[in-house]
């Protein structure tokens, strides 16, 4: 019973080697994304009140929803952070 040997060419192991090194180099450089925090964003309203803050809330509202975790928006009322 004789043992077969598998003859490996140089150019086989050197590519071989190239993909295994570029796969492992993606899989370090990825960020961890279930560790990412939460983003807030502050938007300050230009209304008062009525219709416009309205629409602004719902539209906020739905963001919020829609974005889960990843992104969060604060809405916050006219003249809080910068007098208009």
């Amino acid at each position: 019973m004789a043992i077969k040997k598998s003859k490996v060419s140089r150019r086989k192991f050197l590519k071989t080697g190239t993909i295994a090194a570029g796969a492992g180099a993606a899989t370090l450089a990825m960020p961890n994304v279930s560790m990412a925090k939460t983003t807030t964003l502050k938007v300050q309203a230009a209304w008062g009140g009525g219709i416009f803050l309205e629409n602004a809330k719902s539209y906020v509202d739905r963001v919020n929803q829609m974005a889960g975790k990843g992104l969060k928006i604060d809405l916050l009322s006219v003249n809080s952070v910068v007098k208009t």
